[in-house]
């Protein structure tokens, strides 16, 4: 797997290698064609600092990855960028999300799970707009903490 080092958090990589998953970080200023010769089963974007709506490389190197069908996921400032790159905008919280026990509803099995965040920007859609994705938005909060796209455009 190739992973985009956004500000990715040092145990990320040594999480995905005890899984016998092996993982090449690679810099936020990579390019498709570096991506590409690793022909990596998938692209992980991670966490990071900063305003994703300023991150206009990364969106358009996610949206090449999308293009030639290799699986990518995000999390954090990773999963906004793809939020971007698949056309939503994102917006600066009045608060932000910050530490522990913040719930979370999987819409797929109805399940509650406490989770920590720490963002201050999130994705917006227009209203009503649909997601193929069983993850709906936080119990406190109406920002999504994730999705997955379940076909390719």
């Amino acid at each position: 797997m190739a992973a985009l080092d956004l500000g990715i958090k040092t145990n990320t990589p040594r999480n995905f290698a005890r899984r016998g998953i092996r993982c090449h970080v690679l810099p936020a200023s990579t390019t498709f064609e570096q991506i590409a010769e690793l022909n990596p089963h998938g692209v992980f974007l991670s966490n990071g600092p900063g305003d994703p709506a300023t991150a206009d490389h990364v969106v358009a190197l996610t949206r090449e990855v999308l293009g030639a069908g290799i699986p990518l996921f995000g999390i954090c400032f990773g999963n906004q960028i793809l939020g971007r790159a698949l056309g939503l905008s994102t917006y600066k919280m009045v608060f932000g999300h910050r530490g522990i026990n913040i719930p979370v509803v999987d819409h797929a099995t109805g399940r509650v799970a406490v989770t920590a965040q720490n963002h201050g920007f999130a994705l917006q859609g227009e209203a009503g707009q649909s997601f193929a994705t069983p993850f709906g938005p936080a119990v406190v909060s109406p920002a999504t903490p994730g999705g997955r796209r379940r076909q390719a455009r």
